[in-house]
């Protein structure tokens, strides 16, 4: 009678062992599937300029001055456009005549929002960048008849600015919550220009 009982037991247990052998399976396929079809999720907006510093609200009005930040919040699109290498899969600089081979448009209101206040949190750092300028993306935005076109260097941490409103610069953090950002839209959204 204990054999019997110790062999029904046993039993249940390797059955037990079994299925979860099973779903474990199912579920690495399940990952598998999901990872093969990715997706890119940006993470939820905080509002990061909430709590700056009387210091960081200096350095940010001195770099991007309050009528060019006005012009770009209040702005439809921006448009992000940048010259990528297909052999190297790298980001190309665009100096002087280069012409962009690839762009992203910027639309939905809350990415938006999100790019422009990380870069704004960015600036507000003015860490201080170093002295080569090679920027691989560019910004532009218009509203209301004004312009504005930012050439960002995230290798240098850099950025030069000109808009109808007047010229600008600044630098960036080492570790840019907006290069982030701007490299999941360009994941996203970027196609080649024609």
């Amino acid at each position: 009678m204990k054999n019997a009982i110790l062999i029904f037991l046993i039993t249940i247990v390797f059955a037990n062992c079994k299925n979860i052998e099973s779903q474990q399976n199912s579920n690495s396929n399940i990952e598998r599937k999901s990872n093969s079809t990715r997706v890119v999720v940006f993470p939820p907006a905080e509002n990061l300029l909430e709590n700056l510093t009387r210091k960081q609200k200096l350095n940010l009005n001195e770099s991007i001055p309050p009528k060019v930040r006005e012009i770009l919040d209040n702005v439809d699109k921006i448009y992000i456009y940048y010259n990528f290498d297909k052999e190297t899969k790298e980001f190309r600089v665009l100096m002087f005549k280069t012409v962009p081979n690839a762009g992203a448009i910027l639309s939905d209101a809350s990415l938006k929002k999100q790019f422009l206040e990380s870069f704004y949190y960015d600036v507000s750092s003015n860490e201080g960048g170093s002295m080569c300028f090679s920027p691989r993306h560019k910004i532009t935005a218009s509203y209301d008849n004004k312009t504005v076109e930012i050439d960002i260097c995230y290798e240098c941490h850099n950025f030069e600015g000109k808009s109808s409103e007047g010229n600008f610069s600044g630098s960036l953090p080492n570790k840019s919550k907006s290069s982030l950002l701007i490299n999941k839209i360009i994941e996203k959204y970027g196609t080649e220009l024609q």
